[in-house]
């Protein structure tokens, strides 16, 4: 029996596609994070995570829960893949998964009282989705159980959480006696030697009825506060941003510390399906193919002498001599080199690099908008200078700068200009200033993509210098 033979009913399918990715920095970033990147494969993660789900054949349609800023990827890259009518919830911040999953509970419950989620984080690699339907049983659909699926562990990591569990077999829901964070290897080591410790991978299957109810005793704030974010929220089509105010002031907290440490209807139920948590370079390197000498060579890369190595190119040429199990990626604005054993440490470096308050491990130096994209060019202590591309039939945010001022110089295509009240169009070399405090708009009517040399100069040339008047990504606050 195919998959796909058979619907799952009264399941909402919940995709998790927040979060920064640093530990895959400096490919990963908050602007674009590993979720919506190709880390391994030519899809992202995210599509990935999307196909899987379409393949289990939920009659429910997904839900996806991100960051407000991604909105325009999650666009951009569901029409890649499907034309399935999806809904999705925007986070104005990422509050981490206890807030999320009660956000989903609730938007869930509204197609039916009886409704269970299934989370999908967007961070894994399953090769075995059936197994996932299968485990889906009226054992686990009962409505008195939060169910957390584990994997017996392959080896002693430290890169994963851990499960203690009851006795039981592995197609059997067993009681939760514990959960542990991810532990030193020697501890790692007595859990795989104790043999009821299973890796917590970060899917649940939740009756929302129950979820909400439960989470009413052990965070009735954040009930209250998500709630609140819902109904204050805006929801054109099938879009649902929710409210700022309400939701900045929900607890940070995962679903595990937020209820399944508390809550005595937690479950665990063991399953394989092939799975790799993607959060690392070293766990990437294990997941991608490999030359005969073990290296995974992605871009412009030449080795010699080279083993066991991942090597990745954003542009200029990579020559690699004579190493071995190291973790080498090149970019214009960045270079990481690392011994892959120290993989799962990336995050202690990314601390020292914000403590230094390098401005690349926020963004990349081309960064994707919703319009078209802009590389930084240059910058100094009180000018920026960005090249700038506008899609065909896009236009940005009618703005204007309380600290800037602007020089735009056309360098290819046409565009419509706004400055103040005159409207005009220009060509491949005009030029046009745009002073502080001036309402300004660059847009493209046209069938070709427009280029422009953006010159920017003020005592702040912060992002959040934009003060939106009319904006056709729903980006006013």
């Amino acid at each position: 029996m195919s998959i796909k033979s058979k619907a799952i009913k009264n399941i909402v399918p919940v995709i998790l596609a927040g979060g920064t990715g640093s530990r895959l920095w400096p490919i990963s970033r908050p602007d674009l994070p590993k979720q919506f990147q190709p880390m391994v494969g030519s899809e992202t993660m995210f599509q990935q995570t999307i196909s899987r789900v379409l393949e289990m054949n939920f009659e429910q349609k997904p839900l996806i829960m991100t960051n407000r800023e991604h909105l325009h990827l999650v666009k951009k890259q569901l029409l890649e893949i499907t034309t399935l009518d999806i809904d999705v919830i925007l986070e104005p911040s990422g509050r981490d998964t206890g807030p999320a999953m009660l956000i989903a509970a609730l938007q869930a419950i509204k197609r039916d009282p009886k409704i269970y989620i299934l989370t999908f984080p967007c961070d894994h690699l399953i090769d075995k989705i059936s197994t996932i339907k299968a485990a889906i049983t009226s054992n686990t659909l009962d409505g008195k159980a939060f169910v957390a699926f584990g994997i017996s562990p392959r080896l002693a990591s430290s890169a994963y959480g851990y499960i203690k569990a009851g006795e039981g077999n592995a197609n059997e829901l067993r009681t939760i006696i514990a959960f542990k964070e991810k532990p030193l290897k020697k501890l790692a080591e007595a859990y795989i030697e104790a043999g009821n410790y299973l890796w917590n991978i970060g899917m649940y299957l939740f009756p929302a009825k129950l979820l909400i109810s439960e989470l009413k005793k052990f965070e009735p704030n954040m009930v209250k506060h998500c709630q609140a974010a819902i109904f204050l929220g805006d929801a054109p089509n099938n879009y649902l941003f929710l409210n700022k105010y309400s939701y900045q002031h929900t607890r940070k907290i995962s679903i595990d510390h937020a209820l399944m440490e508390k809550t005595k209807l937690a479950k665990v139920l063991e399953i394989d399906p092939q799975w790799h948590d993607i959060g690392s370079w070293a766990a990437v390197w294990e997941c991608s193919e490999h030359d005969e000498f073990g290296n995974v060579k992605i871009g412009k890369v030449i080795t010699s002498k080279a083993k066991n190595s991942y090597i990745r190119s954003e542009g200029q040429l990579v020559a690699v001599l004579g190493v071995d199990n190291l973790v080498v990626i090149t970019m214009d604005d960045a270079v990481l080199v690392a011994d892959k054993s120290q993989a799962d440490n990336l995050k202690q470096l990314i601390d020292k690099l914000k403590a230094e308050k390098c401005k690349e491990t926020v963004a990349h130096s081309n960064i994707e908008r919703p319009w078209g994209n802009y590389k930084m060019v240059e910058s100094g202590e009180k000018f920026q200078l960005k090249h700038i591309t506008v899609y065909p039939g896009q236009k940005l945010s009618l703005q204007l700068h309380h600290h800037r001022a602007e020089h735009w110089t056309i360098v290819k295509g046409k565009a419509e200009v706004t400055v103040g009240r005159e409207v005009k169009i220009l060509g491949e070399n005009d030029a046009v200033y745009i002073p502080v405090e001036t309402v300004h708009r660059i847009a493209n009517p046209f069938d070709e993509d427009v280029e422009f040399i953006e010159v920017q100069f003020g005592d702040y040339l912060g992002e959040d210098d934009i003060v939106r008047l009319d904006d056709i990504y729903d980006r006013i606050a």
